[in-house]
């Protein structure tokens, strides 16, 4: 049950992505480079949308991956909630159950919100790793991951991380820490004699995730 106010400021996902424009196109400092990343709104939006699978999760409930856009609304005050769900739709959570949100999520974003489009370059990863499924990363980690954070907040994250990369070089477990980070460039940088900065490539990606 909604209150009147809220019955009367409030829109769904859908309305919300065809009314305001996603995302930005914002030129790298020092190169020519052009990236194209979702606006902070667009950031928050997701993300809080994300929070209420989560939730759901949390509480031992789940959706199998019937959902889309539309059954998520956006209130005066900023929040969003799962409304106007078909009967029977909430299910006890299971693991297979959390994947089938968890896929149903990112085919959701990809497909209703971006419109198929390329999906922007900030969001790509972090839609990578939810598309793994529930084991493959802890909610809170997502919840908190550094794409979807405020530029300057993120930019701090990266530095205090790098940093404390640093420290532990050469410790018990490096090895291991090298593998589990072997996808980025840094790492691989690292193995080759020397740690330095990721390096841009500007190409377009393939939404596929594996």
């Amino acid at each position: 049950m909604h209150c009147a106010y809220e019955s009367e400021e409030v829109e769904c996902l859908y309305d919300y992505s065809l009314r305001f424009r996603l995302h930005e196109l914002t030129q790298v400092p020092g190169c020519s480079l052009t990236l194209k990343l979702a606006k902070l709104t667009t950031k928050v939006v997701i993300l809080r949308c994300y929070s209420q699978l989560a939730k759901l999760h949390e509480d031992g409930f789940s959706l199998g991956g019937c959902f889309t856009l539309r059954n998520f609304m956006i209130f005066a005050d900023d929040t969003i909630k799962v409304t106007n769900l078909a009967d029977g739709a909430i299910l006890s959570f299971s693991d297979s159950n959390g994947d089938l949100d968890y896929w149903q999520f990112v085919k959701m974003v990809q497909d209703e919100v971006f419109l198929k489009q390329a999906v922007p370059d900030d969001l790509h990863e972090w839609l990578r790793i939810v598309s793994r499924g529930i084991k493959a990363c802890h909610r809170n980690l997502l919840a908190n991951h550094i794409h979807l954070m405020e530029a300057f907040q993120g930019y701090g994250t990266f530095v205090s991380m790098y940093q404390q990369f640093r420290t532990i070089e050469g410790s018990d477990g490096w090895a291991d820490l090298l593998n589990s980070l072997g996808h980025y460039f840094f790492v691989r940088n690292q193995r080759g004699g020397g740690l330095s900065p990721p390096e841009f490539h500007n190409s377009k990606r393939s939404f596929t995730y594996s």
